[in-house]
């Protein structure tokens, strides 16, 4: 039968770690691995991609900002620009063609 004795200190017993769990670790750890560098290189590509697409807007509203300050200032070639492109007017005496791709 098993009694408390105070004076004894008790031994703890130390586990080996096995080859199974060294093998799982290591598993684990590759996943983890594989699964965090797909995401970085990812995410890396989506950051690439959005700033290209942030270049393309800044110019685009660079443009903008200048089609907008010719009409503000009143010219009348940039309003006879917009309604040709845009609305298909011409001047008299003139024939429209359009070309089909």
């Amino acid at each position: 039968m098993w009694a408390y004795r105070p004076n004894q200190t008790s031994r703890r017993v130390k586990k080996k770690v096995g080859p199974k769990f060294i093998r799982l670790f290591v598993i684990v750890f590759a996943v983890l691995l594989v699964s965090w560098a797909t995401i970085f290189f990812y995410l890396r590509h989506e950051v690439q991609k959005l700033s290209r697409q942030e270049k393309a807007l800044l110019a685009t509203k660079t443009l903008l900002q200048k089609k907008v300050e010719r009409l503000e200032k009143g010219d009348l070639s940039a309003y006879e620009e917009v309604a040709r492109q845009k609305y298909g007017l011409i001047k008299k005496n003139e024939r429209l063609i359009i070309f089909k791709n």
